[in-house]
């Protein structure tokens, strides 16, 4: 990057002036620190980028999720019981990593506290029990009641998420 060829540039001026000992060579050390602290500053913009982007996949794996329980409530034999089992792992693993993002620097500051509450310790346990009993359903009804349950679990982490997302994408979307 930029940053890191001006942070080495500005290394390598410093070393050389404080060798020949310049007249100017304090000045260049604090020169080098500012280049060094930009490029730090670079590279954790870089990872809160990516990190909000692994969290809008994350969101849209959710919202499939939620639509294949949709679909699993409205018409229970029409996925098979191992469909569910793995649609319920999926949606353990998403929130698992969704929590960590929610919980996390630099992600944890870009969204607000309602997605942090729905994924919180106590919340996050309750949804993973929702979600093994649907795994662990069987027979028509009960998968079909079971994953209604998981299924609005589910929907309040989306929602949860929707609210919480950064105030500049909020509004994004609101003008579209």
């Amino acid at each position: 990057t930029n940053e890191a060829g001006a942070a080495g540039q500005a290394l390598q001026q410093a070393a050389t002036a404080l060798e020949k000992r310049a007249a100017d060579a304090r000045r260049q050390p604090p020169a080098a620190t500012e280049k060094l602290e930009q490029l730090s500053q670079a590279l954790e913009n870089q990872m809160a980028g990516q990190q909000l982007a692994a969290a809008y996949q994350l969101k849209r794996l959710l919202d499939e999720q939620i639509k294949t329980l949709d679909q699993a409530e409205s018409q229970p034999d029409a996925l098979p019981a191992q469909a569910l089992q793995k649609t319920a792992g999926q949606a353990k693993a998403t929130t698992d990593e969704l929590k960590q993002l929610a919980e996390k620097k630099p992600t944890s500051e870009a969204f607000g506290e309602p997605l942090r509450d729905a994924l919180s310790d106590a919340n996050k346990q309750a949804l993973d029990q929702k979600l093994s009993e649907l795994a662990q359903a069987s027979g028509s009804e009960e998968r079909q009641q079971k994953a209604g349950v998981a299924k609005a679990g589910l929907e309040k982490v989306s929602q949860a998420f929707q609210k919480s997302q950064p105030q500049v994408l909020q509004e994004a979307k609101t003008s579209d």
